[in-house]
């Protein structure tokens, strides 16, 4: 959300976004970009469509720099949302622990 509000997305269309749909009124490029790291998130082939119309708007290495964020967001989610159970795990074991000291 930082980099959609550092980018200048408004807050309607973030609100959209994490909702989990597509938002209407987004321009070309951003229109590309979300269908683009949609099509990777939701699993499956990357739609070749999709990929060329990335190439043509983005050039080669944008396409491919959009594919590493996409990617890299992913890891660091799995990484985080890993860890908040961990996290959680722990706290409750501490929490039983510490009743049972009293």
């Amino acid at each position: 959300m930082l980099v959609g509000e550092q980018r200048g997305l408004s807050d309607e269309k973030l609100a959209t976004i994490v909702a989990g749909q597509r938002p209407v009124d987004l321009t070309r490029d951003e229109a590309i970009a979300y269908d683009f790291a949609s099509a990777l998130v939701n699993g499956g082939v990357l739609p070749e469509l999709t990929y060329k119309t990335a190439i043509v708007a983005f050039g080669q290495y944008g396409a491919a720099e959009l594919s590493y964020l996409v990617g890299l967001y992913a890891l660091v989610s799995i990484t985080l949302n890993r860890s908040t159970c961990r996290y959680r795990r722990l706290r409750g074991a501490l929490a039983r622990s510490l009743s049972r000291l009293s």
